[in-house]
C-alpha cells in the first residue's frame, strides 16, 4: 500500500484524489472540474466577507490550514501522533458528491484560550436520511492489533471482517474502511488488504481511535462501526475512551462490538471493558462474543435495532451467574444483513438518545428535571435505562442518577376519589334525555328503552374502570420493581468499576422479568425470519420503543360478570369501589348495612342508591342567620334543618352511578342544582367515609358551622326533609330518608347537656353520650324539674321525638304525645315570661285574659260560681273558659304559623294532643295567669306550676279529664280553693270588689315578641 504524501505547513495545494482514497476517506477518483458540473454544493455562502477565502480552481473553496483533517495517516512504523487542528479550518475535509456538508472541527480554541464546541456555519446538518440496509452501510471496522491478538485471534478477526464484508453490497465494501488499532492508530487499510494485518506487540487502547483525526472524521462519516477486540483496559481508560466518543458526537452512531476470545468461563465473567462505553452510550449496538476455537459467535446482550436479532419470544436476553454458553443465542454474521440501520444522530456530549429517537441531557436527570413522559421512558424501557445507568457509572455520575431513580417510585393513582370515566359520554347522553322525557311525555316504551340503555352505560364505565384500576396497580408494581432493580444495578455496577472488573454483568438485563427459557442450548438463528425495518419516516417521527420492561406482578384484567351477585357483580378489594368518590363498600360482603332498590332514574333493580345534595335556594334568607364560612358556634344544631338556608338533601333518590352523573351535570329531575351525593351504605353515615360526607354536606351549607356539630346538623336535614315529603311513607325516597336517619340516630353521639345553659355540674360540657341513651334518660326525667328536652328549641325538639319513635323508645307513644304536650305548655311560657319582661305583668295578664276567658252577656246565675254573690250582676261577664284548643294559640300568636308548621310535623302525636289536650291548656292557662312569678326564670314558672300536685296529676294523664272536671278545677283556681290563687290578683270591679264576671281586657300583642328569643337555633 502506498503511503499517502503529508500536507507541509503552509502548502495551499489540494490533494489528490489517489491521496484522499490512500488515507480511507472513500473519495471518488474523478472529482468536477466546473461549479456548474459539480455536486458539491456552496457550503461557505455566509463567509463572503472572509479575508482567507480565495478562487482556488472551479471548487469555490480555499484552503489556510497546514493538513487536511483526515488527511494521510501514518505509517505502521511511524511513532509520531494524530495531526492535531490548529485554526477554524483545519478540519475541512472533501466527502464525495454526497449532499453533506463539511464536518466541523473536533475543537474550536478561544481567545481566551477556553475549549468551546463549534457552532459556526460549518456545523453538521441534521440527518435526513433513511434508515440504510446492512448491505448497503457505509461501515467502518475498527480490528484491535495488539500484542494479546497475534495467532487465532487476529486470524479469526480477519475472518470475521471478510464475513462481514461478503454479506455487503460492492459500492458498501468499496467504502468500508478498516482502522487497525492498538495503543495508535496504524494505516487505514481497504477490505481487500484486510488480510495483510497483523499484530504489531503494542498495548490497548481504544482512546486511540477518539484522539486522531483520521480515525473520528471516518467514524463520523460512516453509517455503522464495528470494533473488534480481545482486550481489556482500566478504569481511566473506560473514561477516556466514554470522553472521546461524547466529545466528537460518535454516540449517536450504531455500533456493534465483537469480543474475540475462549470460553474457559461463564459468560457473566467476561470482561468487556474495551467495548463497555459504545454498549452503553449508543442507542443501537450488538455485543457478540466470537468463538476464537470454534468460531461460534453468541449475541451476550443487544439494544435498539438489533434486538431483532433475538430469538422470537425474547424481551429481553437473560444474562446471570447461572447462564451457560449453550443458552445464548448463536448467530453468524450473515444474519446481520437482516438489520436497517438507523442513520447517525448527532449529540451533544451530555446528551443520550432514547429509543423513541428523543433526546435528553443527562444532566437534566441528575437534576431531577426531566418530565413524567421522559422519566417513564428512562424507566420502562429497558434499553433506555441501560444507558443511563452505564452511561453514569462510566462518567462517574453513579451517586447522581442513584439519588434521581430513588424519587422515581410511583404513586398510587387515588381511586378512591378520582373521576370516573363516562365511555363515549353515553350515561350522560341517556340520563339527559330520561330528564327531558320525564318533562314532556310519559310514554313508558320510550322510558324503558333509554332505561336500558343507560343501565349498558353504566355497566361499561365500570368495566372501563376497573380496567383502568387494574392497570394503574399494575403500573405501580412494575415501576416499584424497576426501581428496585435499578437501585441495585448502579450498586453492582459500582463494585465492578471499582473492583476493576468490568464483567458481562453490567450490560444484563436490569428488569427481572421477561420470558424464561429451560436451560438447554438454543439453536442458532441463521433461520430466523428478516428482522423488521424501522418506519421510512424514522427520523422524523417518534418510534415505539422496541421493548418495555416485563413485570412478573402484571395481572390480567378481570372482567365484571354482571350476572353475580347485585348488577355490578363482586370486585376485588382494590376495586370494591362505589361509583360515587371516596367511598368503598364490599359488594360481596352479606352486609345489611346498605339501601338497595330501584332507581328511580335507570330502572337498576339491585343498585346502592343515594341521596343527592342540591345548593340552597336562593333569595330566601332568615335575619341573623350565619355567614358562608363564618364556623358558626351552634348552641342547638338539631334545629338547623327546619330553615331554609339549610335545605340542601333533594327529596329524589337514585343509584350511585346515575347520582355521579348528575352530580357532574348539576341537574335533579326536580330542576335543583346537584352538587354532591351520598351513598345509603354504613360506612358513609357514621363508618369511615362519614367524614367525605360531613365534607360533602359542609360544601353545600358554605361552611357556616363549626364542623364538630356537622353530625348533628346533617341528622336535622335528614329528618326535616323527611318530614317535608308528602305521602304514605312507602315511597323510594321516603324508605331511603327514613333509613338513613335511623341509621344515624342509632350512631350519633351529642353533649350530654344538650347546651352548655343547661348543665346541672354533674356532667363536664365537653362529656359526650350516646343521643339514644341521652334520649331514653331524657323521657325518663321529662317530670322532674328542668327537664333539658323541653328547653331546646321547638325545631330540634321535633327532630328529637322523631328520633325516639325511630329508636323504639315508647312503642306506644302515650309518653311521648304527654312529652309533646308538655313541650306546647313550655313554649307558651317562654312566651309569657318574654311578655313580663318586655310589657309587664298587667298588661301580659290582659292579653292571656282573651285566651282563658269568654266575654258576653251572662249566661248562667253567679250564684252557681262558688263564692260569688247573687247580688253581683252585670250586662257583660266574663267567664273562665273550660277548655283552649291549640289552634287557638295561633289566633293569639302565641304559637307562629312557622311553629305550627313544625309541630304539624310530628304528624298523629300531634294532631291527637290538638285534639285531646283542650281542656287539660285551659287549665293550665288559667294557673299561669293566676300565680305571681317575680324574678323567675321560664323553667322555674313551669316547675313552679308543675309542682303542684293537682296539677302534676293532670300533667301525667291530661287525656282524663273532661270539661266537667276541668269546669271543677277553674271555678277552684278562680275562686282560690286549691290555694293557688290570691284575693289580690283577680280582675276587681270599680268599688274594689272581685269582678269575676268583668270588661274584656284588652288583647296582648303577641306579634311584637321575636320568635327567634327561644325558638332559634342559637
Amino acid at each position: 500500500m502506498t503511503k499517502s504524501p503529508e500536507i507541509k505547513s503552509g502548502s495551499h495545494n489540494l490533494p489528490t484524489s489517489s491521496d484522499l482514497q490512500s488515507a480511507g476517506l472513500g473519495i471518488p477518483t474523478t472529482l468536477p472540474l466546473t461549479s456548474s458540473e459539480s455536486k458539491i454544493p456552496n457550503i461557505l455562502g455566509s463567509w463572503a466577507s472572509s479575508k482567507s477565502r480565495s478562487n482556488a480552481g472551479s471548487l469555490g473553496w480555499s484552503l489556510e490550514s497546514q493538513s487536511l483533517d483526515g488527511g494521510a495517516a501514518h505509517g505502521e512504523g511511524d511513532n509520531q501522533e494524530s495531526m492535531k487542528p490548529s485554526s477554524l479550518h483545519e478540519s475541512w475535509k472533501l466527502v464525495g458528491t454526497q449532499s453533506t456538508l463539511p464536518e466541523r472541527p473536533l475543537h474550536q480554541t478561544t481567545e481566551t484560550g477556553g475549549e468551546n464546541t463549534f457552532k459556526g456555519p460549518l456545523k453538521r446538518p441534521v440527518d435526513i436520511s433513511m434508515p440504510i440496509a446492512f448491505r448497503g452501510m457505509k461501515a467502518v471496522i475498527a480490528v484491535d492489533i495488539s500484542g494479546s491478538t497475534e495467532g487465532k485471534v487476529i486470524e479469526q478477526e480477519i475472518k470475521a471482517a471478510q464475513s462481514i464484508c461478503s454479506n455487503i453490497s460492492e459500492a458498501s465494501v468499496a467504502q468500508t474502511t478498516i482502522i487497525p488499532w492498538d495503543h495508535r492508530i496504524h494505516t487505514f487499510r481497504s477490505v481487500k488488504d484486510v488480510e495483510r494485518l497483523g499484530s504489531k506487540g503494542g498495548g490497548t487502547r481504544p482512546s486511540a481511535l477518539t484522539s486522531s483525526i483520521a480515525s473520528v472524521n471516518a467514524l463520523r462519516k460512516c453509517s455503522a462501526w464495528l470494533l473488534f477486540t480481545d482486550g481489556k483496559i482500566g478504569d481511566h481508560e473506560i473514561r477516556d475512551f466514554s470522553r472521546g466518543l461524547c466529545t466528537n458526537g460518535l454516540h449517536g452512531t450504531a455500533g456493534i462490538v465483537v469480543l474475540f476470545g475462549y470460553k474457559y468461563q461463564n459468560p457473566v465473567d467476561c470482561n468487556i471493558s474495551v467495548g463497555i462505553s459504545i454498549f452503553g452510550m449508543a442507542p443501537d449496538c450488538l455485543f457478540l462474543f466470537h468463538d476464537v476455537s470454534s468460531g461460534v459467535v453468541s449475541i451476550l446482550q443487544s439494544k435498539g435495532v438489533f434486538n431483532a436479532l433475538l430469538p422470537k419470544g425474547y424481551g429481553v436476553l437473560s444474562l446471570d451467574e447461572y447462564t451457560e454458553w449453550c443458552e445464548l443465542p448463536t448467530i453468524s454474521y450473515g444474519d446481520l444483513s437482516r438489520i436497517d440501520i438507523p442513520p447517525p444522530r448527532k449529540l451533544a456530549p451530555g446528551d443520550i438518545l432514547l429509543q423513541s429517537n428523543r433526546t435528553v441531557r443527562l444532566n437534566d436527570v441528575y437534576n431531577n428535571a426531566v418530565d413524567a413522559t421522559t422519566a417513564n421512558e428512562l424507566l420502562e424501557v429497558e434499553d433506555n435505562l441501560k444507558t443511563l445507568l452505564l452511561t453514569s457509572e462510566i462518567n462517574g455520575q453513579n451517586a447522581s442518577v442513584k439519588r434521581w431513580i430513588a424519587t422515581q417510585k410511583m404513586k398510587s393513582r387515588d381511586t378512591l376519589h378520582s373521576t370516573r370515566p363516562d365511555v363515549n359520554s353515553a350515561a350522560s347522553t341517556y340520563i339527559s334525555e330520561l330528564l327531558l322525557l320525564s318533562t314532556h311525555t310519559k310514554d313508558l316504551n320510550q322510558k324503558r328503552s333509554l332505561q336500558g340503555k343507560l343501565m349498558t352505560a353504566h355497566k361499561q364505565n365500570w368495566l372501563a374502570f376497573i380496567s383502568d384500576t387494574d392497570a394503574d396497580r399494575t403500573r405501580i408494581s412494575r415501576r416499584a420493581e424497576v426501581v428496585h432493580n435499578a437501585l441495585d444495578r448502579v450498586t453492582s455496577n459500582a463494585v465492578e468499576s471499582n473492583q476493576g472488573l468490568w464483567t458481562t454483568k453490567m450490560i444484563a438485563p436490569i428488569s427481572s422479568g421477561g420470558p424464561k427459557k429451560s436451560r438447554g442450548r438454543l439453536p442458532t438463528i441463521s433461520a430466523m425470519p428478516s428482522a423488521p425495518s424501522p418506519p421510512a419516516n424514522y427520523q422524523e417521527l417518534t418510534k415505539t420503543p422496541y421493548q418495555s420492561m416485563p413485570s412478573s406482578t402484571s395481572s390480567p384484567f378481570r372482567p365484571v360478570d354482571p350476572s353475580c351477585g347485585d348488577s355490578l357483580g363482586h370486585f376485588s378489594p382494590d376495586t370494591d369501589l362505589l361509583f360515587i368518590p371516596g367511598y368503598r363498600y364490599n359488594r360481596g360482603s352479606n352486609s345489611t348495612a346498605v339501601f338497595k332498590g330501584e332507581c328511580p332514574l335507570c330502572g337498576d333493580t339491585k343498585a346502592i342508591l343515594a341521596l343527592l345534595v342540591k345548593e340552597p335556594a336562593t333569595g330566601l334568607v332568615v335575619p341573623g342567620f350565619q355567614a358562608p364560612n363564618s364556623r358558626t358556634t351552634l348552641e342547638f344544631p338539631l334545629s338547623i334543618g327546619t330553615y331554609p338556608e339549610a335545605k340542601v338533601l333533594s327529596s329524589f333518590v337514585c343509584c350511585d352511578s346515575c347520582a355521579y352523573h348528575l352530580v357532574k351535570m348539576k341537574k335533579s329531575p326536580h330542576g335543583e342544582s346537584v352538587i354532591g351525593a351520598i351513598p345509603l351504605i354504613l360506612e358513609a353515615l357514621s363508618g369511615k367515609y362519614q367524614q367525605t360526607t360531613l365534607a360533602t354536606l359542609d360544601n353545600a351549607l358554605s361552611k357556616k358551622f363549626e364542623k364538630p356539630t356537622l353530625e348533628q346538623v346533617f341528622l336535622s336535614i335528614l329528618y326535616c326533609t323527611l318530614m317535608d315529603l308528602k305521602g304514605d311513607g312507602k315511597g323510594i325516597e321516603q324508605m331511603a330518608l327514613h333509613w338513613a336517619a335511623s341509621l344515624l340516630s342509632s350512631s350519633i353521639s351529642i353533649p350530654s347537656t344538650l347546651n352548655t345553659a343547661f348543665n346541672t355540674g354533674q356532667l363536664s360540657t365537653g362529656e359526650k353520650v350516646p343521643l339514644r341513651q341521652f334520649l331514653s334518660d331524657s323521657l325518663d326525667a321529662i317530670l322532674k324539674p328542668g327537664p333539658t328536652l323541653l328547653q331546646y328549641p321547638l325545631g330540634g325538639f321535633v327532630v328529637m321525638i322523631q328520633c325516639m319513635i325511630d329508636l323504639g323508645l315508647d312503642s306506644s307513644t302515650v309518653l311521648l304525645k304527654n312529652v309533646v304536650f308538655q313541650r306546647i305548655l313550655y313554649h307558651i311560657v317562654e312566651k309569657y315570661h318574654e311578655s313580663l319582661t318586655v310589657n309587664g305583668r298587667e298588661t301580659t295578664i290582659k292579653g292571656f285574659h282573651n285566651l282563658t276567658w269568654s266575654h258576653g252577656l251572662q249566661s248562667e246565675p253567679l250564684e252557681t260560681l262558688e263564692g260569688a254573690s247573687s247580688d253581683d250582676t252585670f250586662d257583660i261577664i266574663s267567664v273562665p273558659l273550660l277548655s283552649v284548643p291549640i289552634s287557638s294559640l295561633t289566633d293569639v300568636h302565641l304559637l307562629s304559623v312557622r311553629e305550627g308548621d313544625l309541630l304539624r310535623k310530628l304528624g298523629p302525636l300531634f294532631e291527637h294532643v290538638k285534639d285531646k289536650y283542650s281542656s287539660a291548656l285551659a287549665m293550665f292557662l288559667h294557673i299561669l295567669c293566676r300565680e305571681a312569678w317575680a324574678d323567675s326564670n321560664p323553667m322555674e314558672i313551669f316547675d313552679g306550676i308543675r309542682a303542684k300536685e293537682a296539677v302534676r296529676l293532670v300533667l301525667e294523664a291530661p287525656t282524663c279529664i273532661g270539661e266537667t272536671k276541668a269546669k271543677e278545677f277553674i271555678r277552684s283556681i278562680c275562686f282560690g280553693t286549691l290555694g293557688v290563687v290570691k284575693s289580690e290578683m283577680l280582675p276587681r270591679t270599680a268599688d274594689g270588689g272581685v269582678a269575676v264576671h268583668c270588661k274584656e281586657a284588652e288583647p296582648l300583642d303577641f306579634d311584637m315578641l321575636s320568635e327567634e328569643s327561644y325558638g332559634g337555633a342559637w
